[in-house]
């Protein structure tokens, strides 16, 4: 899709520490070509696995999301020097003002808080990026937010036949305010991090669940919601938010 780079469109959003990237949403012919090219992979590495059945290319827009899709998104990008969102990406949008993200849902990261899972759902993968962390961070505390650009979707013994494993460059924050303590909280503002700063005044609201992995998503009020215990899911309204660094 390298001769579709051309074509991307994005809006210019500043960075806290000086410079600046463009964000857009997946549309346009640039996005035709970055569905194409996921499709394709689907088919030839993942054995046209129908979890990953859920984007679709509709009036200009690749709608659809969830963390497997989202994942194998940004693989698609990165091999023509764009991205997908990061919550630090997401929360510097929102503060701009450069998209409208209200009525989607965006999926930017896993939260690992154990790796015990309380459901059969995920303890594979809780598990493994668990040991990898351990193995690669000597004596790192959980929870930790893992941003989906950090991570590679593979083939495995798991319900969807799909799971995760850290990249070699991997980037992993220790993120105490996504644990379940914090669970309804307010808030306003958010950290370098894109971690959510608490206020009892805050309109926005952060929710998880207690131990295991979880999806990280940006909802359709702009809520952080932490809850969701299958990555299968595939909304409607998910969106993947695609960034490319001047």
């Amino acid at each position: 899709m390298s001769e579709y780079i051309k074509l991307f469109s994005g809006k210019t959003l500043p960075l806290q520490g000086g410079g600046q990237i463009k964000v857009s949403y997946l549309d346009s012919y640039f996005g035709k070509a970055a569905f194409d090219a996921y499709g394709e992979i689907v088919i030839s590495e993942y054995k046209n696995n129908l979890v990953l059945g859920g984007l679709r290319f509709e009036n200009g827009l690749v709608k659809g999301g969830g963390p497997f899709v989202t994942c194998l998104m940004d693989r698609v990008l990165s091999s023509s020097g764009f991205r997908v969102a990061t919550l630090t990406d997401l929360e510097e949008i929102l503060r701009h003002k450069t998209l409208d993200l209200v009525g989607n849902y965006v999926y930017p990261a896993l939260v690992l808080r154990s790796s015990e899972q309380t459901t059969v759902y995920n303890q594979f993968t809780a598990q493994r990026l668990h040991r990898q962390i351990n193995e690669r961070f000597s004596g790192f505390q959980l929870p930790a937010m893992i941003s989906l650009t950090s991570l590679v979707l593979e083939n495995g013994p798991t319900l969807e036949g799909l799971t995760f494993s850290l990249k070699d460059n991997a980037q992993i924050i220790q993120a105490p305010q996504l644990a379940y303590e914090h669970d309804g909280k307010k808030f306003i503002d958010s950290d370098k991090n894109g971690l959510p700063i608490f206020n009892e005044d805050g309109k926005r609201v952060f929710s998880c669940i207690d131990g295991g992995i979880s999806v990280l998503c940006l909802d359709k009020d702009l809520d952080l919601d932490s809850e969701g215990g299958s990555f299968r899911g595939s909304s409607d309204n998910g969106r993947i938010i695609v960034v490319r660094e001047d």
